[in-house]
């Protein structure tokens, strides 16, 4: 038959977002950042549609400046998280990002890590910094 929307909500949460990147990971939906009104969000929640409840998730390690229009996917137990901005439309609006920057989160142990140099050499060609980039996982992960 068609396919029908059904409207769900699962108070307390993260404030009304746009433009943050997201996950399905254990049959729970992970959302990470995005941008409000009025602000920009580096955070990550984490929904449990079974037990209809959001939760925050503390992390640790060095995390992804607060952005919007980024992307992520999933590889095994990890969040790869690419792109996104402060949406400033100046040099800094990257925040903490260099070129060919993915951030990784560990959905095991909460941990961040940045994948790539904080600066690439002039030899290496990488990506730059971008808003709203398309990104998938190919082969066997």
């Amino acid at each position: 038959g068609p396919l029908r929307w059904r409207r769900q909500q699962f108070p307390p949460g993260p404030c009304g977002r746009f433009g943050g990147g997201s996950v399905v990971y254990k049959n729970q939906l992970v959302v990470f950042g995005g941008r409000s009104f009025a602000d920009f969000f580096n955070d990550v929640w984490i929904l449990n549609r079974e037990a209809k409840q959001w939760r925050q998730i503390e992390t640790t390690g060095e995390a992804p400046s607060p952005r919007v229009w980024s992307k992520a996917v999933l590889v095994q137990h990890t969040m790869l998280a690419y792109g996104g901005a402060y949406w400033a439309f100046s040099q800094g609006c990257h925040g903490n990002d260099a070129p060919g920057t993915v951030w990784s989160l560990s959905l095991q142990d909460n941990a961040w890590s940045r994948l790539g140099p904080p600066a690439v050499p002039r030899s290496v060609k990488a990506p730059r910094p971008r808003l709203g980039p398309m990104v998938a996982v190919l082969g066997r992960h």
